[in-house]
């Protein structure tokens, strides 16, 4: 079949109300998100998002606490949150944030941010030239997602409140456009009997 003029305006129409109807072919991300999560109001909900496009609830809230940084003569105590889930196939989903207190304080009480810059000397600190937020990773294990505070821009809040009979309520709200817009947002409670 040949080159047809009468088909071309046709096709160009079919092709113009298909994206119309199912939006653009590369949509851009994060268009919802706010410019800065750091300085954005927490939604008051359990804590869920997206990872790439793909639904996340957090199911669990845990801390790992094994690491004492020093950073310019001062000790810290690491305090890293670990927010996991899994999709609707059974897979893991987790998102981990990398924060530091002063030597033997505890994170109760606190407030973190990460602000949407690639300068670690202007994010908020803790102490002499530590940042509270070390980093952060997202992953997911069906599509193979891993990214992290090494390759993408992200902005994050991070609040804390007081611990009651073994438990340490939080909340998030995590952005990282560049990362499919993925984001966190809500609340979450730890265990912190052991």
């Amino acid at each position: 079949m040949g080159y047809r003029p009468d088909l071309c305006h046709w096709v160009v129409a079919a092709t113009i109300a298909a994206l119309l109807l199912t939006g653009s072919p590369n949509p851009a991300p994060a268009a919802d998100l706010p410019a800065d999560c750091s300085q954005a109001t927490i939604p008051d909900q359990p804590a869920k998002g997206k990872f790439a496009h793909k639904d996340f609830v957090a199911n669990t809230a845990t801390f790992s606490t094994i690491n004492h940084p020093v950073i310019e003569g001062v000790n810290y105590d690491s305090y890293d949150l670990y927010l996991r889930g899994k999709d609707q196939a059974g897979e893991g989903m987790l998102l981990v944030v990398n924060t530091i207190v002063p030597e033997n304080a505890l994170p109760d009480s606190k407030s973190f941010a990460l602000l949407p810059i690639n300068d670690a000397t202007k994010q908020p600190t803790v102490g002499p030239g530590a940042a509270g937020i070390q980093g952060w990773t997202l992953e997911d294990d069906a599509t193979g997602l891993n990214s992290d505070a090494s390759s993408e821009i992200a902005s994050l809040r991070l609040e804390y409140g007081a611990r009651t009979n073994d438990t340490l309520i939080g909340q998030i709200y995590f952005c990282a456009p560049g990362v499919k817009g993925s984001f966190v947002a809500g609340s979450f409670s730890i265990d912190v009997s052991q």
